[in-house]
């Protein structure tokens, strides 16, 4: 699934180098390319709003097979088009399949990962998506468009019978009352085994999803009434319950997080610029061919999202995000500084007849550009999609999953679709300097403000948001977390092992006797 979203976010890449200033029906203006450019991402939110709205009542397996239906019709669409605006209606399902996709897929994933390794698994879901970026690009330099969109039809079919399949989560079965089918689901996803062997954790979801569903209100109010307006069925009683998770400070506080880190993802790395990637090589004179040049950046963000798998538990979320926000910063601004001292005033990378500015210092730029394709997918871009499985609540997850979902696409479009209006104001040096601004005032607020969850569970990355400070990033709450954990663990293991020595000391008197 997360294939096809890589391939269906990069079809503006694979179409506007082609139909840009053609001749015949199928031809782009500017202003279209960039409007199809940008499109998808527009519509992407309101699929994010729906797919979140969705996730409760029919559940994340469920919801995973919907979002094929609009893929397919999409596909479809552009390879039969012939004009400019079945072009753009077949983005358009593009876009809200994307958006839709998002949310199921990542709460689904979190929800069934250990929390050992639901960091990892969680990043290992993003090298799907950088796997569809390249094969995207790949296959744009070898066949045409339709042939494209034709091979891309059959990813949402297969897709669609491999989630059949699958289980629906645990966490989700628990929170519908079916418990029989919660542990069936369990014993599926560990590994088909018995009951007794997972029954510790099982208990462990039951508790965490008591404690997230009871009334905060009735809690505070040390009060235990079964009647409460979060139990009631009256409509204007399920708004206010609503409204009620939405606004308590567990919630508000891990979706301001999200939203400022999606923001900045969309501010960093090559994500504004995608859609007129080609054009930009040709405007810094590569001295690779720039459909090759593209393919190799799009490779190295497929082998960025596999190291962020093999260092998220060796370094955590918060140092490889940090990190990645401090190396874009300098990559951006040394682009910058190249455009502001080779490329001539006035000049925009969306021109039709964009030539090659190639000088003998034209591999400086191709270099930071591939610095610039790796770095941030290590971090930044990657660790937000790891972490908004985990980080809010469970009652309201699924609203709040879609809603920091489609924020980011409405940022991404935002800046994708402002891009030519900010070379045009401000020149591709300026344009370049801002997103290196940005990501420097980004590193810092992060600095203060991003807690290291990976390793906890559900029950105390919780707690780190529901605490008294605002600063949330004190490493010392992470530590006194992992370390009352290490001491719980070490009590039950010396309890078990007394319970064993006695069993024996046991065993050997009856013996005796």
């Amino acid at each position: 699934m997360l294939l096809d979203l890589g391939l269906a976010i990069s079809i503006p890449a694979v179409v506007i180098p082609s139909l840009l200033g053609a001749e015949g029906p199928l031809s782009f203006t500017q202003e279209q390319a960039s409007w199809f450019g940008s499109i998808s991402l527009i519509l992407q939110p309101l699929g994010s709003v729906l797919s979140g709205c969705t996730l409760e009542p029919l559940g994340r397996k469920m919801s995973l097979l919907i979002v094929n239906i609009p893929h397919v019709v999409a596909w479809l669409m552009l390879y039969f088009a012939q004009d400019v605006t079945t072009l753009f209606f077949g983005n358009v399902l593009i876009g809200l399949g994307i958006g839709f996709m998002e949310a199921p897929v990542v709460t689904y994933v979190g929800e069934i990962s250990h929390p050992s390794v639901r960091g990892m698994l969680t990043a290992y879901c993003q090298i799907y998506v950088h796997l569809g970026f390249f094969l995207a690009l790949l296959m744009g330099t070898f066949i045409s468009w339709r042939q494209f969109a034709l091979a891309s039809l059959a990813i949402p079919f297969i897709t669609f019978f491999l989630i059949l399949s699958i289980p629906e989560t645990p966490v989700w079965l628990i929170s519908k009352g079916r418990m029989d089918d919660a542990m069936k689901s369990l014993c599926w996803i560990r590994g088909w085994c018995k009951p007794e062997h997972v029954q510790q954790e099982f208990d462990d979801i039951v508790a965490y999803h008591k404690n997230s569903s009871s009334c905060q209100q009735c809690i505070k109010n040390n009060s235990k009434d079964e009647k409460c307006s979060h139990k009631r069925t009256e409509l204007g009683a399920k708004i206010k319950g609503a409204l009620s998770d939405m606004t308590r400070k567990e919630m508000l506080r891990p979706l301001a997080l999200m939203l400022f880190m999606f923001i900045t993802s969309a501010l960093v790395g090559l994500s504004a610029i995608k859609p007129n990637i080609i054009k930009i090589y040709t405007s810094f004179g590569v001295p690779i061919d720039p459909f090759v040049t593209a393919d190799i950046t799009t490779g190295l963000g497929l082998l960025g999202a596999i190291v962020f798998v093999g260092v998220i538990k060796l370094f955590g979320r918060r140092k490889l995000t940090l990190f990645s926000l401090l190396i874009s910063s300098m990559c951006t601004l040394l682009l910058g500084i190249y455009a502001y001292c080779t490329l001539p005033a006035g000049f925009t990378s969306y021109a039709a007849d964009v030539g090659t500015h190639t000088n003998r210092y034209s591999w400086l730029p191709t270099i930071v550009f591939f610095v610039y394709s790796i770095v941030p997918i290590t971090g930044i871009i990657s660790v937000p999609w790891s972490m908004i499985s985990e980080i809010f609540p469970l009652r309201g997850r699924g609203f709040a999953c879609g809603l920091s979902a489609a924020f980011f696409y409405i940022s991404i479009s935002i800046v994708t679709k402002l891009n030519l209006n900010m070379e045009i104001a401000m020149g591709i040096h300026g344009t370049f300097w801002f997103y290196s601004v940005f990501t420097m005032l980004g590193c810092v607020f992060l600095y203060f403000f991003l807690p290291e969850t990976e390793g906890l569970t559900f029950e105390e990355i919780e707690k780190i948001f529901s605490g008294k400070s605002i600063y949330v990033a004190d490493n010392w709450i992470t530590k006194k977390l992992k370390n009352a954990r290490k001491k719980s663990d070490a009590i039950e293991t010396i309890s078990n092992t007394v319970d064993k020595d006695t069993n024996t000391c046991k065993k050997s008197k009856s013996t005796k006797l």
